[in-house]
């Protein structure tokens, strides 16, 4: 088979992923930005009005530098916590036993329930009346009084971040056991031979497996970015 026939072949294996990403991730986003230069809005309108918005937004709407605050501390807090709580119920799990599959299956539960479910119950969880979050802080003597968790900012932020960390955490986990699960016997014997074991292994691991890292940083961050999205629209309407 020639070269010509080999790319006319690969480009047909290509066409559905191409025709996909085309339809629902390049169109969308076009139509999109399109959108963001008129005055439309769910009710209707369409009406060219050019930079506008973006005017507005950066210069008479002080929700907007609020909501991006906000993202900013949220992003900045959260990566570290997704990927070094991830990467240590890895280590801990990583082992094929029963019991350690058994508590990979639980923690990684949360990941397969839904996000309007796992909202609601974290809203009553974090309910200053009946909410138990706050009842076990105040009988742990971790707190005086109920904390009235969405209508502070920074109280806000925690309470999406360990709502967030209890739905995503698990879907991390999963990725670094199979990481680390790939590496091969040789290299995990090869750096426990060396007297420094600790850090030659952590180096192994994060040599061998640096691109499944940056996979799992991805995954996890969309996912956590798609469930901070409703958290932050509940809390901007609120302060």
């Amino acid at each position: 088979m020639n070269l010509g026939k080999r790319n006319l072949l690969g480009l047909v294996y290509m066409a559905p992923a191409l025709l996909f990403v085309a339809v629902f991730v390049l169109y969308p986003f076009g139509q999109l930005i399109y959108t963001s230069f008129t005055d439309a809005s769910l009710l209707g309108g369409g009406k060219w009005v050019g930079a506008a918005n973006y005017i507005k937004i950066f210069t008479g709407d002080p929700q907007f530098w609020k909501a991006l605050w906000f993202t900013l501390k949220y992003t900045v807090v959260i990566t570290p916590i997704l990927m070094g709580l991830g990467f240590l119920l890895a280590l801990l799990t990583a082992q094929n036993d029963r019991v350690l599959q058994f508590a990979r299956g639980v923690i990684f539960m949360p990941v397969v329930i839904g996000l309007g479910t796992s909202s609601l119950l974290w809203f009553w969880l974090f309910d200053q009346q009946v909410g138990l979050f706050d009842k076990a802080l105040v009988d742990l003597h971790f707190a005086k009084n109920m904390i009235v968790w969405f209508t502070n900012a920074d109280w806000a932020l925690w309470a999406v971040i360990i709502s967030v960390t209890w739905k995503v955490v698990g879907f991390g986990m999963i990725l670094f056991v199979a990481a680390l699960q790939s590496i091969s016997r040789e290299v995990v014997e090869a750096s426990q031979i060396d007297g420094r074991q600790a850090r030659h292994f952590a180096h192994a691991i994060f040599l061998v497996q640096r691109p499944e890292y940056a996979r799992a940083h991805h995954a996890m961050q969309r996912r956590a970015a798609r469930l901070h999205l409703p958290a932050q629209r509940v809390h901007l309407r609120r302060i």
